[in-house]
């Protein structure tokens, strides 16, 4: 089994979100990696677990750019809930789903090489727009709330200039601060 839910267009990236059963894997070709709306540099793991397989310059790299011990190439188990996969722009790479499958969700930025830093966090948090440049938010697993005002999964809130989120997290909830 493997769902892909459409894509959710928000203001300069998109969020996709879906789930595959045991075993299940999913290719990204060339192609996919250099096309806007098809490329995810963000891929966060929401439940279960598998492995990510990405060759960069002869060495297989986790999504930081690590290089990884590998079986047969494959990459085994995510060790963290959100890889950056910046350094996957314009290259194949495929995730497998372990024996138990995975839900997922990505962040596919727009254009696809406008890069976002991150930060993925549990805990409520101030975050004030002082620069100018993008920043938003997004309930990764919720409710969170911003100012007061709830914002359930996949949503999003932008955070403008000279203002300030007051993000509450509760527990077992996260958001996604992402910011370029």
């Amino acid at each position: 089994m493997k769902i892909i839910e459409p894509l959710i267009v928000c203001r300069g990236f998109g969020i996709c979100h879906g789930e595959f059963g045991p075993y299940v894997d999913n290719i990204q070709t060339v192609e996919d990696t250099s096309t806007d709306f098809k490329f995810s540099q963000i891929f966060i793991l929401l439940e279960g677990s598998g492995s990510f397989v990405g060759t960069i310059d002869g060495s297989t790299k986790d999504g930081y750019g690590n290089i990884v011990p590998t079986s047969n190439g494959i990459v085994r188990d995510f060790k963290h809930n959100a890889w950056d996969l910046r350094e996957m722009y314009k290259r194949s790479y495929k995730f497998i789903a372990d024996d138990r499958g995975a839900k997922w969700m990505c962040i596919n930025p727009l254009p696809a090489n406008a890069f976002f830093d991150f930060e993925l966090f549990t805990d409520s948090r101030a975050i004030t727009n002082d620069t100018g440049n993008q920043r938003f938010i997004v309930c990764v697993k919720g409710p969170i709330f911003i100012n007061g005002n709830q914002l359930d999964q996949f949503k999003y809130s932008r955070i403008f200039v000279d203002k300030t989120a007051n993000i509450e997290i509760p527990a077992g909830s996260s958001a996604l601060y992402l910011h370029r």
